[in-house]
């Protein structure tokens, strides 16, 4: 008797294919790559809503000495790699993230990006390139799948870039604009969805090209990532000056290069 052909699967243990229809997908139960056109905006959904105190965690260094002070029940935004913290390092996080975004559309060949994806079942919030990166190379990964069937994944309408110079920047509730890093992204799903009175970063150094996983500055590292992120951080702290004159605090809980936020000690 013939046996089935096996289906090909990507690195992470998920099935994928090459084309619009999957093999053996009706013996799968698995949807195709159409169910990828029906994830609804973070715009548009009433069904997320912050608290009155966020925490953003970031993935740089400095956040390591501040994570034990993230209490256990805090509302945690973890952005690219910082979603693994928790796993990585559960001896000094007793928290959890309750909403993970990613901003980068070069997020499929990150080293975390195989775990993170298959290990995360919390609320996800995507920006537009990076959900266009996952239709363009995987037309069905399974753990994507789960989340949009569920209703855990949403998109962040992505604007034209502009420059972010000194009062140069006018935020918009419809369309994210890039500029800021990550972390932009994160202050204005806080502030379209809420916005938190209190929101904490943790882990935004804005400094040298490293991560918590990665500590030592690499061989070949991003230019623009010298001893001060010369154009991401003016943008972010950009961002953050204009979301206070709106009445948001925002502080900091590590070390940063970051000039308009206040350093706190913990999260009240």
């Amino acid at each position: 008797m013939p046996q089935p052909k096996p289906i090909p699967h990507h690195q992470d243990g998920y099935p994928f294919v090459n084309s619009s229809v999957a093999p053996n997908a009706q013996e799968l139960n698995i949807p195709t790559y159409q169910r990828y056109k029906n994830i609804e905006s973070i715009v548009d959904t009433d069904r997320i809503k912050m608290p009155e105190v966020v925490v953003i965690l970031g993935s740089g260094p400095n956040g390591r000495a501040a994570w034990p002070r993230i209490p256990k029940d805090a509302f945690v935004i973890a952005v690219n790699e910082g979603v693994n913290i928790c796993t990585d390092h559960p001896r000094e996080c007793a928290f959890k993230p309750s909403i993970w975004i990613v901003n980068d559309p070069g997020v499929l060949d990150k080293p975390y990006w195989i775990s993170a994806n298959k290990n995360y079942q919390g609320i996800r919030i995507f920006g537009d390139s990076t959900i266009k990166l996952i239709r363009r190379r995987f037309l069905y990964v399974r753990s994507q799948i789960d989340a949009v069937r569920e209703g855990r994944l949403f998109s962040i309408p992505r604007g034209s870039f502009n420059k972010l110079e000194q009062g140069n920047w006018c935020h918009d509730p419809k369309i994210f604009k890039p500029g800021g890093t990550v972390g932009a992204a994160a202050l204005w799903v806080v502030c379209i969805k809420g916005p938190a009175k209190r929101t904490y970063m943790c882990g935004f150094d804005m400094s040298m090209d490293v991560h918590y996983s990665q500590p030592v500055q690499p061989v070949n590292p991003d230019p623009r990532h010298g001893v001060e992120w010369h154009s991401s951080r003016p943008a972010l702290d950009e961002r953050i000056r204009y979301y206070k004159t709106l009445g948001m605090e925002i502080y900091t809980l590590s070390e940063t290069k970051l000039q308009n936020v206040e350093m706190r000690g913990k999260v009240e």
